[in-house]
């Protein structure tokens, strides 16, 4: 009873066994190629889901690979770029295994064992299109408002869809996700930033020079229209001043008396009409109107003393005699 339970179970290992060496399973997600004795075709890659038939042991070796998208990226590069510059990028390619072209997939299949080994290679071969793609450009082409990096990005996908088609890889998408400039370049940016803000501002100030000249220009134009203007009206006021000066001196001289007798009445007038006290001789005009002794002689009061005192009057033989001694 025991023998036969143990050939059972025997039987039923070698069965597993069997069974186990002689299938595999594929995933939804996943294409597989079968190498019988170390070759393979393009009837060995099996694309169907599902559990499919192989030789048993060694007779057969089964590879299987995920057909999802898959992503490399490449380290900071130093690129040196068309005019002498250099930029530091990081580039991407997303990739994968078109299980609808069997050629591809036996391409792939033969060039890498396993799919690690395809990601390390796409990744050099990604950095070499890189070099090649960006280095065709000039500094200004790669940053600023007018870049033309969608161009570099171009190349950099031609060039690696010629290698990728032999290795049995569909490049999806490919770019440059990161774009730096290195510690001399940035220098060199900032020096030449620096001499443009310079230059601008030079622009700027000799502008604002000319500006103000041209005010100050405009002003003393201005202020030498208004003061000819000025002067030319002060002379005509001038004139017209001098003419009735002229015309009341002539009035006044004809009786020069009672022109004097009624500006010291004026000018008394004035002096009394705020109300001031004064304490003064009523010897000197136009003081001496208030002396009540003058009042009904019949004739206009004079002065004892001129508004002046004259000079007195010298001989010419003292003043020699003056300067002799």
């Amino acid at each position: 009873m025991n023998k036969a339970i143990a050939v059972v179970i025997g039987a039923i290992l070698l069965i597993v066994l069997v069974l186990f060496s002689t299938t595999y399973t594929v995933r939804f997600n996943e294409v597989a190629v079968r190498t019988t004795f170390g070759k393979t075709s393009t009837a060995s890659v099996q694309t169907e889901p599902g559990v499919h038939f192989r030789f048993p042991l060694f007779a057969d070796r089964v590879s299987k690979y995920d057909t999802r998208v898959q992503l490399a990226e490449t380290p900071l590069i130093e690129v040196p770029t068309r005019d002498g510059q250099s930029v530091v990028v990081k580039a991407f390619v997303m990739w994968q295994i078109d299980a609808s072209d069997t050629q591809r997939v036996q391409a792939f299949a033969n060039s890498f064992p396993d799919a690690r080994d395809a990601d390390e290679a796409l990744r050099g071969e990604l950095q070499t299109a890189v070099k090649a793609g960006v280095s065709r450009h000039g500094f200004d082409e790669l940053i600023g408002p007018d870049s033309r990096l969608g161009e570099a990005e171009q190349g950099i996908r031609e060039q690696l869809a010629t290698v990728t088609a032999k290795l049995g890889v569909t490049p999806v998408a490919v770019g440059i996700s990161q774009v730096q400039l290195p510690g001399k370049t940035t220098r060199a940016v900032l020096n030449r930033m620096q001499a443009t803000r310079q230059k601008l501002a030079e622009a700027e100030r000799t502008k604002g020079n000319s500006e103000a000249v041209r005010i100050r220009s405009d002003a003393n134009s201005v202020v030498s229209t208004l003061r000819a203007f000025a002067e030319q009206r002060a002379e005509e006021l001038k004139g017209v001043a001098n003419r009735k000066a002229a015309e009341y001196l002539r009035e006044m001289s004809e009786d020069e008396e009672l022109a004097i007798f009624l500006v010291q009445l004026d000018t008394l007038q004035k002096s009394l009409n705020d109300g001031t006290t004064f304490i003064l001789s009523d010897e000197a005009a136009p003081w001496h109107l208030l002396n009540q002794s003058n009042l009904g002689t019949g004739v206009i009061p004079q002065p004892s003393k001129p508004y002046v005192d004259a000079m007195p009057e010298t001989d010419p033989g003292d003043e020699t005699t003056r300067q002799g001694s």
